[in-house]
């Protein structure tokens, strides 16, 4: 009774539950070597592999929730292949270490294998999180002797795994940044098996339709532009093997001196081949290692540059009267963007030479004299007083590959440490090569280590060669979008649509997106109904409401009117830990301006919050196709919004539950509670 009690708590835990905890019992998480079998578990699942001499291969997956187990036919080669090694792996040293109080990542058990090839020594390290239904892959390559190798081929693998069936159903899902330029940031495609298909992105789906089994493979690697050595797809398809592409090393940029690190990879099963079931474990698998605690990294941050005034209005004056704007409105972070610092930007209102971009130096990153003659000092003071977190924007210079790294790291630390900043955006990204990539990674720990892993980082994915959504987690967020009503490419529902797409996909939590000042030229719109001056600006903030939200706006150039919205954004503030503690996922209709959408907060198997909204449309009821099962009854408590203050539904056969709201562009709030 009490194993059967066990697996029902692992159950519900694999498609419910919270992660904002970073510390973990690692108990559960075991790893043991016999008789030529690798076996890593945790609560949730359990991988083996053949052994091979130190050359690893996944034998199977057994779902410990269900018992069901995906077994792989055994590959007659190796399951990594970069073009240059030589020679089979031999030799293979286990070695198992239980990481606990890391800056980087939270507790976890991690095996580190190596082996000896001809040219060179291939490492592994395998991490198993409490509570996580994946296996993690780090993978690390060093030299022997000068390696010659072939660019770009897909004979770059990390890895393989074989079900041995040809009717799996698969599932691609490719990210795109440089959002300045693009607009529809997700794309899938589905393809049943076949005999030679290429597919591109960071998380591949595969479903057994047979035996009810569902896998998935995570790809922390960046955006194919910034990707090193991108061999042309992400995962090969042949028949029933899946080839998992692209080490992210070239074999001859290889050094004997030290480990060159190739992009990690992360193998899992959920507990059905049913969607939910799969999100959700991918989901578990993505907050597994990330440093993520609401309390801490939750925000409304506010950043003026969204009113293109760019550094024209920058001083002491000015940043005083946005702090008291700020607590009015409810915004809880306050972040100078370009022009505190004593170096301009290219981007910079003013005219003069020596502008900088790629290329910084370390008197660039005062306080500008001029604009701030008592320094920050009186910034932060305020702002500490009025209990709003400041933060500022920097650009490392990568000129040379980010050769001057540590200056740039040294920089930030002092700043931490100087005035107490813990949120940088961090702008002006350019990864043109494998030591750019190194060079920026060794910045970024370098400042996590230095500021004790205090430092929160707004990473900017709006242009040049960037990592993306998938890489630099930890406790970082990402900058999504620049929109502006000047252009104009600010519309409130196109906002909604890219955030409703990834919500299936990346944790919204780690997604900063925007809302602008809407009165800001409302002529250049012309009559479009779905122009913002024409959506109410609390409307706008709720769009933003299940990620973090980000007023890209100067508060002093808002009417009064505008704070009409503070009550809804300071009653977000008191649930949003709450609300982002959850799997969140989208529901309704696909916003594409007219619709009823919205999103699902998955807490636990008894509560959650459902927000709900109604695009520009005269239905004043909406049926909304939500994640919870056909005849569940729920107990509705409003928040915030227009919908009925208290209320209980019944979900229909689809999965659907029927909502109501008054008038176009309106939305509630409800935290339920299942009966």
């Amino acid at each position: 009774m009490k194993k059967i009690f066990l697996l029902l708590i692992i159950s519900l835990m694999g498609i419910y539950g919270a992660w904002s905890t970073p510390k973990q019992d690692l108990k559960r998480c075991k790893a043991s070597l016999h008789d030529n079998i690798l076996t890593i578990s945790n609560e949730c699942i359990e991988a083996t592999f053949n052994w091979n001499n130190g050359d690893i291969a996944y034998k199977a997956i057994k779902n410990l929730a269900t018992g069901k187990i995906a077994e792989f036919k055994a590959s007659k080669g190796s399951t990594f292949s970069l073009p240059g090694l030589k020679g089979k792996q031999k030799n293979g040293i286990i070695q198992r270490e239980k990481i606990t109080n890391n800056l980087f990542f939270n507790d976890h058990l991690q095996v580190t294998i190596t082996t000896e090839m001809d040219n060179a020594f291939l490492k592994r390290i395998l991490r198993v999180y409490p509570n996580s239904p994946a296996i993690f892959t780090s993978y690390f390559i060093k030299a022997k002797s000068k390696v010659v190798s072939e660019e770009k081929s897909k004979a770059s693998r990390t890895d393989m795994i074989d079900l041995g069936k040809r009717n799996l159903l698969l599932k691609s899902v490719r990210f795109y940044g440089q959002t300045d330029w693009r607009n529809n940031l997700v794309d899938e495609r589905e393809v049943f098996s076949y005999s030679n298909i290429d597919l591109k992105g960071n998380i591949l789906t595969i479903k057994d339709r047979q035996d009810n089994h569902g896998l998935f493979v995570y790809k922390k690697s960046p955006l194919e532009e910034a990707y090193h050595n991108y061999p042309g797809a992400d995962f090969n398809i042949r028949g029933s093997k899946v080839n998992i592409l692209g080490v992210g090393v070239t074999a001859s940029l290889l050094s004997s001196e030290r480990w060159t690190k190739g992009y990690d990879v992360a193998i899992g099963m959920a507990n059905s081949d049913k969607e939910l079931d799969i999100l959700t474990a991918l989901r578990q698998t993505q907050m597994a290692e990330r440093n993520y605690t609401p309390e801490v990294n939750d925000m409304v941050l506010m950043n003026t540059w969204g009113d293109r005034s760019k550094d024209g209005r920058m001083s002491e004056k000015f940043i005083m009267n946005e702090l008291d704007k700020c607590k009015e409105l409810g915004v809880t972070h306050f972040q100078l963007d370009d022009g505190w610092q004593a170096g301009l930007s290219h981007n910079s209102a003013f005219k003069g030479k020596n502008k900088a971009w790629a290329k910084w130096k370390v008197a660039d990153w005062m306080p500008h004299q001029e604009r701030f003659p008592n320094g920050l000092e009186p910034l932060v003071r305020k702002a500490n007083r009025l209990n709003i977190q400041l933060g500022l924007w920097f650009n490392p210079s990568s000129h040379n590959d980010y050769e001057s790294w540590e200056n740039d790291a040294n920089i930030l630390i002092g700043l931490y440490k100087k005035y107490g900043i813990k949120i940088f955006k961090i702008d002006g990204m350019q990864i043109n090569s494998k030591k750019g990539e190194e060079n920026f990674m060794a910045f970024y720990d370098k400042v996590i280590e230095g500021t004790n892993g205090q430092v929160i980082f707004n990473l900017d994915v709006t242009a040049g060669r960037r990592f993306g959504c998938n890489v630099l987690q930890a406790n970082n967020n990402i900058f999504l979008e620049n929109r502006y009503t000047d252009s104009p490419n600010y519309f409130p529902f196109r906002t909604l649509r890219n955030l409703w797409q990834l919500s299936r996909y990346i944790p919204t939590q780690a997604l900063q997106i925007e809302f602008l000042n809407k009165w800001r030229n409302a002529a250049k719109y012309g009559n479009d109904p779905l122009a913002p001056i024409n959506v109410p600006f609390d409307y706008t903030f709720v769009v933003t409401a299940i990620a973090q939200p980000l007023a890209w706006f100067e508060a002093s150039g808002l009417p009064q009117k505008a704070f009409k919205a503070a009550p809804v954004i300071k009653t977000y503030n008191k649930v949003r830990n709450h609300l982002h503690s959850g799997t969140i996922l989208p529901i309704g209709s696909t916003p594409d301006g007219i619709s009823w959408t919205g999103f699902q907060s998955i807490i636990n198997e008894k509560e959650g919050y459902f927000l709900v909204l109604r695009e520009y449309n005269n239905q004043p009821t909406g049926h909304l196709k939500t994640w919870l099962p056909e005849g569940t009854s729920v107990k509705l408590k409003k928040i915030f919004g227009e919908g009925d203050e208290k209320t209980e539904r019944t979900i229909e056969r689809d999965g659907s539950i029927e909502m109501s709201l008054p008038k176009a562009h309106s939305y509630v709030l409800y935290q339920y509670i299942i009966q």
